[in-house]
């Protein structure tokens, strides 16, 4: 799992979480308020409501679920509300509450908000089929099947319904658009880091042909060497040259890259002992450096000496391991 559905994730268990509290509180003020009314039938409809709802919720809280088994759990969710959903409405009945199946509008709503556009559309289908289930079935059944209930209790019932379904649907589009925002928060990040990706390899790749064009062609022994020579011999430009120096060697501009080369082949050759058989001022010339000045200048700041002191600290550190070895 990368970090973007990590993160989608942890934020759709948070939301959920609290959706199925509302849930819950919901069908219990309904099934507690049809037990103190007597009217059990309608009450156990709302506790068999609060059951589920509740073992979502512990399925959630406790994180044993990964979004494949999210949706399983979820469509299993939907099947069951839409069971109650319609039994609940059948037994209220037309003539007692016509608002007793508005908890099918919260289902694709809520789904919208923690699936996908896709699911929610398919969703909405089945509810608008549910609702034309439950007509058919208040024609059928007529006055048969529902409990009369006075005049006060449907209006608290409705009452009831139309708030729960507000704070319910309100939530739910709350849910979606904290969903959506941070999808595009993401979305934005993972197109900055590939960004970031592709071009610290396309700076890499610039870098490493930079490398081994100093250590083959030894383009730094050109005392007159410039940036944009550098450029055509790469087949690129000037801009390109110093953002590779830039990505990988933070305090190096052009001149220190190039030093550095000079530096390390100066004191290759006097670690060869090169500086006997021939003279300092033939060497840093070799090397790259015109003048002696500039010379002891950057060989001082590369090695905090001069190079007449490096000299004779080698011969000092070659005189003892010579006596080491003698002793």
């Amino acid at each position: 799992m990368n970090i973007e559905e990590n993160s989608l994730n942890v934020l759709r268990r948070q939301l959920t979480t609290w959706l199925f509290v509302i849930l819950v509180v919901s069908f219990s003020i309904f099934g507690a308020y049809y037990l103190i009314q007597n009217i059990i039938l309608l009450a156990l409809v709302h506790f068999f409501l609060v059951m589920i709802n509740a073992l979502y919720f512990v399925l959630i809280v406790k994180k044993i679920y990964k979004y494949s088994l999210f949706m399983g759990l979820y469509l299993v969710y939907i099947v069951f509300s839409i069971f109650f959903i319609i039994l609940n409405a059948v037994i209220m009945g037309q003539h007692e509450s016509q608002f007793s199946s508005l908890w099918l509008f919260v289902l694709p709503i809520a789904t919208m908000a923690f699936t996908n556009y896709k699911m929610a559309f398919y969703i909405s289908i089945v509810s608008a089929l549910s609702q034309l289930i439950i007509m058919l079935l208040w024609r059928i059944f007529e006055a048969s099947v529902y409990i009369p209930i006075s005049g006060k209790q449907i209006y608290i019932v409705n009452f009831l319904t139309i708030l729960t379904v507000i704070v319910a649907c309100v939530y739910s589009f709350y849910s979606a658009w904290r969903m959506n925002m941070i999808k595009e928060i993401l979305g934005k990040s993972n197109i900055k880091i590939e960004t970031k990706i592709k071009e610290f390899e396309k700076y890499q790749k610039i870098y490493n042909q930079i490398i081994a064009c100093f250590e083959e062609k030894k383009l730094y022994e050109n005392p007159e060497l410039t940036l944009s020579e550098v450029a055509e011999h790469l087949n690129t430009n000037v801009t390109y040259i110093q953002r590779a120096l830039k990505y990988h060697r933070q305090d190096a501009n052009f001149n220190n890259f190039v030093n550095q080369y000079r530096i390390s082949a100066i004191k290759k050759a006097i670690a060869q002992e090169e500086h006997n058989k021939y003279t300092i001022g033939y060497l840093y010339q070799m090397a790259g450096f015109r003048y002696q000045s500039t010379f002891n200048k950057v060989f001082k700041q590369f090695e905090g000496m001069t190079p007449s002191e490096y000299i004779s600290l080698l011969k000092s550190k070659s005189k003892k391991e010579r006596g080491r070895k003698k002793s």
